[in-house]
């Protein structure tokens, strides 16, 4: 339960940055209304099976992986992370220890 609650706050938190971002805004538009149509248009849905509301993963992802983003070019510009080889992001404190 507490998976998914904090799903929902880092979903909800994304969806202000996916709202923003125009490379990922469309898709997060998209996937809402069809969420938002399926639960308008077809109510019986939860009655004929349990996974009705699944399609609701499409743009919690979409918004959870724009927050994502947003924060990790935050840190890339404050220099707290710095990319190394097949690493990716690791912290500048490690890299610049490597160097030295």
């Amino acid at each position: 339960m507490a998976a998914t609650a904090l799903a929902l706050v880092i979903g909800m938190v994304g969806i202000a940055f996916a709202v923003c971002d125009a490379r990922v805004g469309a898709l997060f538009g998209l996937s809402a209304a069809a969420v938002i149509g399926y639960g308008i248009f077809c109510r019986g849905g939860a009655e004929m099976h349990d996974y009705w509301n699944y399609a609701a993963l499409v743009p919690l992802a979409v918004a959870a992986s724009a927050g994502f983003d947003h924060l990790a070019r935050a840190l890339l510009e404050a220099d707290a992370f710095a990319i190394e080889g097949p690493y990716g992001l690791v912290p500048a404190s490690v890299a610049n220890r490597a160097r030295s």
